[in-house]
């Protein structure tokens, strides 16, 4: 995770703070153009893209230094997007950022790379499971490192 920028410390701790925020949403799949959502009623230009309003909800399940958990809902308005995501066989990326409506291309909190699992298309909602990959599980590499395969490891110094 990045370090908040400074206006953020303020932001984040101040007790009668006016300045709403809001969460964008980045959907991204090979098989579909990228979805920008933001979950406002008014589209929002952040970076240079522009996020579409949409009324999404993220429930974080966890956020205590183990791979990112979320349920992720949102209503089925466009029929388009309830088939395009059921005919997905591999998991769709989601990125999600918290951002301050007054400062919107600097993100308060991001998670990315996340995978949408075990997704559900009712005639109501769309709805699945967020989940960040648990890299503790990765494989260690096979190859031994020996002078023979990389030698420009070992070189000597003169």
């Amino acid at each position: 995770m990045q370090p908040l920028p400074n206006w953020a410390f303020g932001w984040l701790l101040a007790r009668d703070n006016t300045d709403p925020g809001a969460v964008l949403a980045t959907i991204t799949h090979p098989s579909f153009a990228t979805m920008r959502l933001v979950r406002d009623k008014v589209p929002l230009t952040s970076r240079g893209q522009l996020y579409t309003p949409a009324a999404f909800n993220v429930n974080w399940v966890n956020d205590d230094g183990n791979p990112t958990t979320a349920q992720f809902t949102m209503p089925n308005s466009s029929p388009e997007i309830g088939r395009i995501l059921m005919r997905i066989v591999d998991p769709v990326e989601v990125a999600l950022e918290a951002i301050s409506l007054a400062h919107p291309d600097e993100p308060i909190a991001q998670a990315r790379r996340l995978q949408l699992l075990q997704v559900t298309v009712t005639a109501e909602e769309i709805s699945g499971s967020l989940s960040g990959k648990n890299y503790a599980n990765e494989p260690l590499g096979t190859k031994r490192v020996v002078p023979p395969r990389f030698p420009a490891m070992f070189r000597r110094r003169g």
